[in-house]
């Protein structure tokens, strides 16, 4: 395994409820560790506000942490019910996650090729109310220096 940091193009597709697909693109760094891989990456999408990224998977729990502008965290793992945070100016919000579908393509984050992918599927609650089903895709490439 190499754990020299890569530089990725991060794609994140995310779907409500079946509605209309919304996707993103950031510049990323991916770092794979021996127990599990990160990818870091900014998002200054929001009103221009800096929120930095970390996506944490460890072949079976994914772990978003967001930090800046907005704080938040949310665990999901495939058959289980997590409990998770977001925090801003304007609201502090207890979440709760049932996740139905986590699934990496390739299996091997660890050593896999480019492009790497991630996929999950959950109902959300947000301070015990019924928030929506999500569906959400993360993909990496390779960021190719000129």
């Amino acid at each position: 395994m190499n754990d020299d940091p890569v530089r990725v193009l991060v794609t994140l597709e995310s779907r409500q409820d079946g509605g209309k697909s919304e996707r993103r693109e950031y510049a990323g760094t991916l770092y794979r560790k021996p127990n599990a891989v990160y990818v870091r990456y900014e998002d200054r999408s929001e009103a221009e506000a800096h929120i930095g990224t970390t996506v944490r998977w460890d072949g079976r729990e994914l772990r978003i942490v967001r930090r800046g502008a907005v704080d938040g965290e949310q665990s999901f793992a495939a058959g289980r019910v997590t409990a998770g945070r977001y925090r801003s100016r304007a609201a502090d919000l207890e979440l709760e996650t049932k996740t139905t579908v986590v699934k990496a393509d390739p299996g091997d984050w660890a050593n896999g090729p480019f492009p790497l992918r991630l996929r999950w599927v959950y109902k959300l609650k947000v301070n015990g109310q019924p928030a929506g089903r999500f569906e959400i895709k993360l993909s990496l490439r390779e960021e190719l220096s000129e």
